[in-house]
């Protein structure tokens, strides 16, 4: 099972640094075995290659993760550049507005919008592009993309696990 707390090793790195497990170990404060896993879980998803044996660096894979994680932990977004929520078949707004992945979260989950309003959205690519361009989550963006026949229970499964990612990175950063 992939836990949100190897994501972590993302964030204990330098982009174009070279790794091992001593150093993985020591930055995130868990004994060697631990970080082996950790690396051994990230080579499998290919957001890290191993340079020569027993030395890593993140992939371009694992730098646009990276980016778009911290992107949704540090960007706070204009009132204007909100998503606002419109019915599409009569293209009047619906009274709920998005600025950040947390509110995001709460609409899906408490159904604070009709759900096929949020899949007709999601179906025509329109919330994909908005957390591409405005909250800069291209891995997100890229998964709804791909997912444009997403159920509304896998969307908050999916809204969840990247909660749960942030939450897990926000030591590493120190925030």
């Amino acid at each position: 099972m992939f836990k949100p707390a190897f994501y972590r090793v993302l964030f204990a790195v330098e982009e174009n640094e070279e790794f091992d497990v001593r150093l993985v170990g020591r930055r995130l404060n868990v004994i060697p075995s631990t970080a082996k896993r950790y690396i051994r879980e990230l080579l499998k998803k290919g957001y890290i290659r191993e340079v020569r044996p027993g030395l890593y660096a993140l992939t371009d894979e694992g730098v646009t993760l990276k980016k778009s994680l911290k992107n949704l932990l540090e960007k706070n977004i204009e009132e204007n550049l909100g998503y606002i929520v419109t019915d599409p078949s009569t293209g009047n707004p619906v009274p709920v507005k998005i600025t950040n992945i947390y509110q995001f979260y709460a609409i899906v989950k408490y159904n604070l919008i009709p759900q096929d309003i949020l899949i007709e959205h999601i179906r025509k690519g329109y919330l994909a592009k908005w957390i591409r361009d405005v909250l800069g989550d291209l891995d997100l963006a890229d998964f709804l993309d791909n997912k444009r026949d997403i159920s509304v229970n896998e969307l908050l499964s999916t809204l969840e696990e990247r909660l749960k990612i942030l939450d897990s990175i926000r030591s590493v950063l120190g925030m």
